[in-house]
């Protein structure tokens, strides 16, 4: 790439005067050290560079200025990594050409992230970004390419050079997206800024822990029927100061930040929580539908995070909707479909939220597999001079949904006049304020108990044939060869052609081949007749008995479906095969005379092959992957360890990940903030190791094999992982190690797992015990605050009590309900294990006397044998000081069975 560099002309006589002399800059620069990538001094170097200088009073009227491209990790995503070297090569040597031109300092701070220090003079900051533009003008899309430059003064209350590097990297971050704004200035106001986003993102993270958020709930409605079908969950913030928040004050943020995924991930607890309660009730329920953003799911599984969800709640998967904006599929398509694809196997319904907000268009329609599409209210805000306009893409964009099966809602509904003109062209479901504005969850309990929901699998998955009546059919152009070959045909293709009255269940037989039954019979009998004659594949048997019960084809029919599809395997005698089975309301059906057709035909081989290639790989995924972070699982590791030993590639890097602190978050903050470490962890792993091969391994370990990848890049991504970690207060150890592809693969694991271990040691020596839990204990300060409550409560209705837990020796794990302070810092020398500071505790604190039988009782099957034996344990010992102790241990009911509740007191008999 060539560059015509743009040199820096024109200075004044004043300007002159500050400038540093060519001797002292030659002075501060003999001893760097360049980057063999750029050729610029590294971060180290420029900052002592700049800092003599700075010391020496020399650098009055000017300033730090920093460079970074944006978007810069696509750009190598694009072009490579030899394409994006290059680019920054090209930077360094015409930012270094300049600054032996001018006298300037230039730096090099990794990754995209560039800097000078130089006069302070805005045509010079322009120029100096007018030549990293050009740098760049080879490559295509440079609008998302574009250089960001920040602009720090120095002045006469300057002294720390790192903090006017800080202040320029904020002020190109202020600009940060903005096409026509690339050059800023750092100032006073910014930095506000940035503390006023910062105090409120540690205001979310305590509104989360207070329980500040809620939800409203805004219902969708038939507005043929003004019924309502379902509801969404709109999120609040009841600020303890400032009152209710609106979202687009802090969601925004959060998305920038991520904090949006722990948000979402109340919510959605939250909704469940309530339906739960709802159905516990015996109360009038409709689905909920919740927001997933893209930010969700690149930090955490998102499908098997619902389909948890709903079992942990005891839900239908039918009454937990998810909508994702249509700029998540902009963003990252890919990502956004195999979600979908996974959402639909667990049964959940998803719509596409926002259409037509920026960047739809009718031909992603065709390429998106949502059930539903929210027409986003920007469609539908017609004045007088877009009416027709208007109307024209909400008929263009109804229709093409309908020809797809897709079900139509628009939202921002506010006038009678959008919902007659929605009408008119077969959009029937409408939410917004002429219907409904977003109500308290008390109030939409209450709106449900006085007002009968429609059926809500009324907008279901491909539902979205219009209600409307259809036009008159054309009269058919038909012969007696034409006749003989389109039942010819039917004969072929179809191996059943029935009938069936939906009100009396009576079959009528049009056409049918062996195997199947008779259906000149009730159809209750036809359908248990395929059961019993185990004509239907096992797998598919619970699928197909809810699918052909004759009170869900009422229920489906009658609430407006007119066409229903159901694939499975049915026998023909020899092998199973796929078939799809159509129940199709036929012409002049009214619910006097609901006759239905019912179709089984044949699918193809191709078919056939490849849905079992989709079961195949379904099949697979589940035994390689880890449910709860969506990466490869220890199987999946042993598997590729042994192909790598095979393949033998020119290098292999293993990285090897610990997470410090899930034990004490587990135990303090419950296991679902420790699940969500551990999704952060994974999904922030996947963004810096994008093309790599990521395990989790264990509960809290994680491995990255990256073959054929330089050394220092990979040293380089861990270092990002590590910082970006740090920032959202989550620490891990690292170790990393190479070798080559003729090596066995388990020996650079395990080097790795050494290099890991000794990191974590390396930790926990230079931190201590205190620093090591600081993060942690500005999380736990309101939960050991309510933990110390409740201590002083037992103390003061058993006062005579020590300890209390809840043990389970087959995981070598408790829960505390009640524990002094030197246990627990046993607990934290043998890193949580339970029977690790139980033998401790006898060696240290019992009476030599009793350590040999209370040292039984570290045994799951003795205590296991004795609980089931004698209902209850008593045991009486003393303490090394003299102190009698009496430890009673019991059986937990209705929990498991390896789960026992032990209790120490001061033994009030012997005393």
């Amino acid at each position: 790439m060539t560059i015509q560099r743009r040199g820096l002309t024109g200075m004044t006589n004043r300007e002159q005067k500050f400038l540093p002399s060519a001797r002292q800059l030659t002075s501060v620069r003999r001893t760097s050290n360049l980057n063999s990538l750029t050729g610029l001094p590294e971060r180290l170097d420029f900052l002592r560079q700049v800092q003599q200088l700075l010391t020496e009073k020399k650098l009055n009227g000017w300033c730090v200025l920093s460079i970074d491209i944006e978007h810069f990790k696509l750009f190598n995503n694009w072009y490579g990594q030899v394409q994006g070297d290059e680019l920054l090569h090209t930077i360094g040597h015409q930012l270094a050409l300049l600054a032996k031109e001018n006298n300037y300092i230039a730096g090099y701070f990794g990754g995209d992230d560039f800097f000078l220090c130089m006069p302070d003079d805005d045509k010079r900051a322009q120029a100096v970004y007018d030549l990293i533009f050009h740098c760049i003008e080879d490559y295509q899309q440079l609008d998302g390419f574009l250089p960001l430059l920040g602009i720090c003064p120095v002045d006469e209350h300057s002294d720390d050079i790192s903090v006017l590097c800080n202040n320029a990297q904020i002020a190109s971050g202020a600009v940060r997206g903005k096409l026509n704004h690339r050059i800023c200035r750092f100032s006073e106001q910014i930095m506000q800024q940035l503390e006023k986003h910062q105090r409120l993102l540690s205001d979310v993270r305590i509104g989360i822990q207070r329980g500040e958020f809620t939800f409203y709930l805004q219902p969708k409605c038939n507005s043929l029927t003004g019924n309502i079908v379902s509801m969404e969950a709109l999120v609040r913030w009841n600020h303890p100061e400032m009152g209710l928040v609106s979202p687009s004050s802090f969601i925004p943020l959060l998305e920038e930040t991520g904090l949006v995924t722990d948000l979402d991930r109340y919510i959605w607890e939250s909704v469940c929580r309530t339906m739960s309660g709802w159905i516990h009730d015996g109360k009038h329920i409709v689905p909920i539908s919740v927001n997933v953003s893209i930010t969700d799911m690149k930090a955490m599984d998102v499908p098997a995070h619902f389909r948890e969800m709903v079992r942990r709640y005891d839900l239908k998967s039918e009454l937990i909707r998810v909508e994702i904006t249509e700029t998540a599929f902009a963003e990252n398509s890919n990502l956004v479909r195999e979600a979908i694809d996974r959402l639909h196997q667990y049964g959940f319904t998803v719509l596409m939220d926002d259409f037509g907000s920026g960047y739809s268009s009718l031909n992603m329609l065709k390429d998106t597999n949502v059930d539903v599409l929210k027409l986003d209210m920007k469609f539908i805000e017609m004045n007088v001079e877009n009416r027709q306009k208007g109307i024209q893409i909400v008929d263009s964009v109804v229709n093409m949904a309908h020809k797809l099966n897709m079900t139509i809602i628009a939202e921002g509904v506010e006038t009678k006049e959008q919902v007659d003109m929605l009408k008119t062209m077969n959009c029937i479901y409408g939410q917004g304020y002429y219907f409904y504005r977003p109500l308290p969850v008390k109030d939409a309990e209450r709106l449900l108990s006085i007002i009968v929901p429609e059926d809500y699998r009324d907008i279901q998955r491909f539902s979205g044939v219009s209600p409307m009546p259809a036009a008159p059919s054309q009269q058919w152009n038909t012969t007696p060869e034409i006749e003989r070959d389109v039942i010819a045909t039917l004969d072929s293709a179809y191996l059943l052609l029935a009938r069936l009255n939906l009100n009396t269940g009576e079959c009528q037989l049009l056409k049918r081949t062996p195997p199947l039954p008779d259906a000149q019979m009730p159809f209750s009998r036809f359908s248990n007749d395929l059961v019993r004659q185990r004509l239907i594949h096992p797998e598919d048997l619970d699928d197909y008995q809810r699918f052909m019960a004759l009170a869900h084809l009422q229920t489906e029919i009658f609430s407006g479906r007119r066409h229903m599809d159901f694939r499975f395997r049915l026998s023909d005698g020899k092998r199973f095969n796929w078939v799809e089975l159509s129940v199709l309301t036929s012409r002049g059906y009214t619910q006097q005379e609901p006759w239905v057709l019912l179709c089984i035909r044949r699918t193809d081989d191709m078919v056939n092959m490849e849905a079992d290639r989709h079961y195949q790989r379904e099949l697979e995924y589940y035994c390689n992957c880890d449910a709860l972070t969506g990466l490869f699982n220890r199987m999946k590791f042993e598997k590729d360890v042994s192909l790598l030993n095979e393949e033998h590639p020119d290098t292999i890097e293993c990285v090897y990940i610990d997470v410090v602190g899930l034990h004490e978050i587990n135990n303090h903050l419950g296991h679902q903030t420790g699940d969500s470490m551990l999704c952060m962890v994974a999904g922030t792993a996947r963004s810096f190791f994008p093309n790599d091969r990521l395990y989790r391994i264990g509960g809290d370990e994680f491995v990255i094999l990256c073959c054929n990848r330089k050394h220092d890049e990979v040293l380089l991504a861990v270092e990002k992982l590590r910082m970006t970690l740090r920032g959202a207060e989550y620490e891990i150890s690292v170790g990393v190690q190479q070798g080559t592809g003729r090596e066995n693969v388990q020996n650079i694991v395990n080097r790795a797992e050494d290099a890991m271990r000794r990191d974590k040691e390396a930790y926990y020596q230079q931190n201590g015990q205190e620093r090591r839990m600081r993060s942690l204990n500005e999380k736990l300060d309101r939960l050991m605050q309510e933990k110390q409550d409740a201590d002083q409560f037992i103390r003061v209705i058993a006062p005579e009590y020590i300890a209390v837990y809840l043990i389970n020796f087959a995981q070598d794990s408790f829960r505390k309900i009640l524990i002094p302070d030197f246990f627990r810092d046993m607990l934290d020398k043998c890193n949580g294990s339970f029977r690790r500071a139980m033998l401790e505790y006898i060696r240290l604190y019992i009476a030599p006397e009793d350590q040999e039988e209370f040292e039984s009782l570290t045994c799951a099957k003795i205590v296991r044998e004795r609980l089931a034996r004698e209902g209850t344990i008593d045991e009486h010992y003393k303490r090394s000081d003299g102190m009698p102790i009496h430890l009673r241990i019991m059986a937990c009911d209705g929990l498991n069975k390896e789960e026992s509740i032990w209790i120490f007191a001061k033994d009030t008999e012997e005393t």
